[in-house]
């Protein structure tokens, strides 16, 4: 007897149609599509609260060091006497840089024996200090910033060779001045093209004078007496960002100079005013011409967001910058941090009838003693 399968009406189920496949890959493509900016939002939200951790324990660490000391640490400290005159301005300082704030701040953060395994007595570019400056610290960079992951190789582009390699990177800049950085701390002298901004009455040099003292200068520093602003509307530090090359000096954190690990002429001097500038020719660091033709030219480097301008050959310049979008992060002097939008006011104007310079917002934050106050809600998001 021949068996014949039957199938009853309605219990057939066929498999998915071409169309009804496609509807359903569609489907959670716009739901990835959705859920994928809240989820980077969210990665960020994390990324920038460690940042703002990290600002803080450096914040702490450099009020310690206060307490030890009655002053903050200078941001680098060179051996000018040395070197010459004009041996910073001229960018052949290489081999002279000694400490910086980064170094000298390393017991405070718990990392006494990486200090200890420094040489003090050489250079920072002595072959015996290669291995604690090339020690990575989590605490001296930020998660978002993707190029910190990769060292200083001087070695990489002739003008910076004598560093040598293997330099690790860092994300946090000390506030220096308004000025840029240079010979002598801040030599007394006339920023050519600018007619308000005459050399200092009495022969008092840039760091003597309140509309350009910040915090942690060169080879100087001032203590939270000579902060006559406050120290909770004075930056103390800020976010800079590594090097787009192997050979960019900028943000590293156991070199010191305007770049590596400090802010300098960042304000109503010079031409990289405000956080984040889009100015293409805002840094001027070592080695800038090498890193625009490294990038694709000065307008492809400009729209990474880190401009330098190629005629000069020092870290006498640089801005504070962030990978976080829209702003950056800073630590005042009483150790608060808070976020610092790119809107912030940056246009400084000189009243001649009153001889006195009327601050932006962002030059009051940076000066140390300008005798200008921020109202309450200046960093306010608007």
């Amino acid at each position: 007897m021949k068996h014949t399968l039957s199938v009853k009406p309605g219990r057939w189920r066929g498999a998915f149609t071409l169309v009804e496949l496609l509807v359903v890959i569609a489907i959670i493509g716009i739901l990835v599509a959705l859920l994928l900016p809240a989820v980077q939002a969210a990665r960020e939200a994390a990324r920038r609260t460690q940042c703002k951790n990290n600002l803080k324990q450096l914040g702490l660490a450099l009020l310690n060091y206060h307490d030890n000391w009655n002053y903050f640490p200078p941001s680098s400290v060179w051996d000018v006497a040395n070197g010459g005159p004009g041996v910073i301005d001229q960018g052949q300082a290489h081999t002279r840089i000694s400490q910086n704030w980064a170094v000298l701040i390393l017991p405070f953060v718990e990392q006494q024996s990486l200090y200890n395994s420094f040489d003090l007595k050489r250079y920072m570019t002595d072959p015996v200090n290669a291995v604690p400056r090339g020690t990575e610290l989590s605490v001296m960079k930020c998660p978002t910033d993707g190029y910190n992951q990769q060292p200083l190789m001087g070695t990489h582009c002739p003008k910076t060779a004598a560093l040598g390699d293997g330099w690790a990177r860092g994300n946090y800049g000390a506030n220096g001045a308004v000025g840029y950085m240079s010979y002598d701390m801040h030599p007394e002298y006339a920023c050519a093209g600018w007619a308000i901004y005459p050399r200092g009455p009495g022969g008092k040099r840039n760091w003597d004078r309140p509309e350009l003292r910040g915090v942690m200068g060169a080879n100087a520093s001032v203590g939270i007496p000579q902060i006559k602003d406050g120290t909770t509307h004075t930056i103390l530090l800020a976010e800079i960002r590594s090097g787009v090359t192997d050979f960019d000096v900028r943000g590293t954190w156991a070199l010191g100079g305007g770049g590596p690990s400090s802010i300098w002429a960042c304000g109503w001097v010079g031409d990289a005013r405000g956080p984040n500038t889009q100015w293409p020719i805002a840094d001027d660091i070592w080695a800038c011409a090498e890193i625009q033709a490294a990038s694709g030219g000065e307008a492809a480097l400009a729209m990474k967001g880190m401009g330098c301008y190629g005629g000069h050959g020092n870290n006498r310049q640089a801005a504070p910058r962030s990978a976080h979008p829209g702003g950056i992060q800073i630590c005042f002097c009483d150790g608060s941090v808070d976020w610092l939008g790119d809107y912030v006011d940056t246009n400084t104007v000189y009243d001649s009838a009153r001889r006195r310079y009327n601050f932006s917002v962002w030059d009051k934050l940076l000066l140390s003693n300008d005798g200008q106050t921020i109202s309450g809600t200046a960093l306010s998001e608007p």
